[in-house]
């Protein structure tokens, strides 16, 4: 571990060693401080966050580090979600506080701890931090009492993350809700130290020569355009006009057009990782995904098997028998929810799939993790993990009971179903955290939100990589479309 710190940190660009010798002097002199790491796809965060791992870790003092979603979490090592690492209620509120008992292991840990990483912290609603921060106030309070009143506990943070992407989704939630679920309205952010990582580590790449180098810096810069808003008015959102080059015309066939242009030749593809892997078509519904990919499976050249789900009403809920007459399975088997796997699922062997729960982080199985299926048996599928920390094993995917996050129903539906979806396209917000090569972005309907347009054109590294296609009869012109910043969060 040591020998991996020394590695590592003799490549930290000025940026990270000034920010990596803060965490450290505050780790070394338990200062306890709360930091906030801000950069962009690129700028060395992740290397950052190894680094100071391997640092601590060398010292064999404890760092725990989290992400908000399970596909970042993969990229840390010993990376959890922090749902599940802290036991974060699903949907909490200003007195939530996590289910961590005193006494336990998970408590003991804490207890321990050095260091703590929390990655992607601007799609966090700021409730799931005041839970943490109040939860580790209590817990390190019995270590010394001067912890409790110290963001968490004493116990040095650091968050990391981007304001241009995508922030909390707020059901139904206008802006203003959106940016009061930040953290930046936290009092959490009025202790916590801001710094940023400006250097794109990308363009110091050896195997690129000058114009490689020119062009990467170029599209670089125009994405960070658009994600800081460069051309948008105070009230966030503007019409960018799209090279030429970058758009797919739009003709009839839409849907045909966009697929023909990232999945060309699929049929000659099927069940090839390295065809897979990086590309995508990226869209802002949840309905338009569903589309897409129904229409690529049909190319696939293979036997179609159909799962159905067993769907019930929880019977916890009040008036149970009562929902069974009103709401009866037929009704149940209806219904849709959004990161939530359909009634009826309809899949092909070499089919990429994503996984739509967390069932083993150890094992790289968690909520956005892609696969290729293998196996289609009555009883189970198997797939082969083509993302995040396992690539290349086969792994067995069982049905479990699931139940929506949010709905609008007076009943809580069970659903026991295999916890997939097809992913040949997938909505944008569910891209965030992947490396792609090739994206197709395709905007029947602009994006409705802040962050969504940055996060999809920075899915890719180079401008060869992205195509877009927009069908809305809205737009002003063949090659313009929206962009919508918040630029009070940035």
């Amino acid at each position: 571990m040591h020998h991996e710190y020394v590695q590592l940190s003799s490549g930290l660009n000025s940026d990270q060693k000034g920010i990596h010798d803060i965490v450290l002097k505050s780790i070394d002199l338990s200062l306890g401080k709360l930091f906030f790491v801000s950069g962009s796809g690129g700028t060395g965060k992740t290397y950052l966050w190894r680094t100071l791992l391997a640092k601590v870790r060398s010292e064999g003092k404890i760092a725990i580090t989290v992400a908000t979603s399970g596909i970042a979490a993969l990229l840390l090592p010993g990376g959890r979600t922090a749902h599940l690492r802290f036991k974060i209620p699903l949907n909490p509120t200003e007195e939530a506080t996590c289910d961590i008992k005193k006494g336990t292991q998970l408590a003991e840990l804490i207890m321990q701890t050095s260091l703590i990483i929390w990655d992607e912290a601007p799609m966090t609603n700021k409730y799931c931090f005041e839970a943490v921060d109040k939860s580790l106030r209590d817990i390190m309070k019995s270590v010394r009492e001067e912890f409790s009143a110290k963001p968490f506990g004493g116990i040095t943070t650091v968050l990391g993350g981007d304001f241009r992407q995508i922030l909390p989704v707020i059901p139904k939630g206008d802006r203003q809700d959106i940016i009061q679920a930040c953290i930046k309205t936290s009092y959490l952010w009025q202790v916590c130290e801001v710094h940023s990582l400006q250097q794109n580590m990308r363009l110091k790449a050896d195997n690129l020569d000058s114009a490689s180098k020119e062009q990467m810096r170029h599209f670089a810069n125009w994405i960070l355009d658009i994600g800081n808003g460069k051309h948008c008015p105070d009230s966030g959102e503007a019409w960018v006009t799209i090279d030429p080059d970058l758009m797919i015309e739009n003709t009839d066939s839409g849907v045909r057009s966009i697929i023909e242009n990232i999945y060309q030749d699929l049929e000659d593809h099927v069940g090839e990782s390295n065809f897979l892997v990086p590309r995508a078509i990226l869209t802002p519904t949840n309905e338009t995904v569903d589309l897409i990919n129904d229409h690529i499976l049909e190319r696939i050249p293979a036997e179609e098997s159909i799962y159905f789900s067993s769907d019930s009403i929880c019977k916890a809920d009040f008036h149970v028998e009562e929902q069974d007459l009103l709401y009866p399975t037929e009704f149940l088997n209806t219904l849709k929810f959004p990161g939530f796997p359909p009634h009826t699922l309809r899949l092909k062997k070499g089919a990429a799939i994503m996984l739509l729960r967390n069932l083993n982080q150890g094992s790289g199985l968690c909520n956005g993790t892609r696969l290729k299926i293998t196996q289609l048996e009555k009883w189970f599928i198997e797939g082969e993990i083509l993302t995040g920390s396992s690539v290349g094993e086969k792994v067995l995917i069982p049905r479990i009971t699931l139940s929506p996050s949010e709905s609008k129903w007076p009943f809580v539906l069970k659903r026991r179903q295999y916890p997939i979806s097809l992913c040949f396209a997938m909505t944008i917000n569910k891209s965030q955290g992947q490396s792609l090569q090739h994206v197709g972005l395709y905007l029947p309907k602009q994006v409705f939100t802040h962050g969504q347009l940055y996060v999809a054109v920075s899915r890719v590294t180079t401008r060869n990589g992205l195509r877009i296609l927009t069908t809305d009869e809205d737009q002003p012109t063949d090659n313009t479309i929206l962009n919508i910043v918040y630029k009070e969060i940035l």
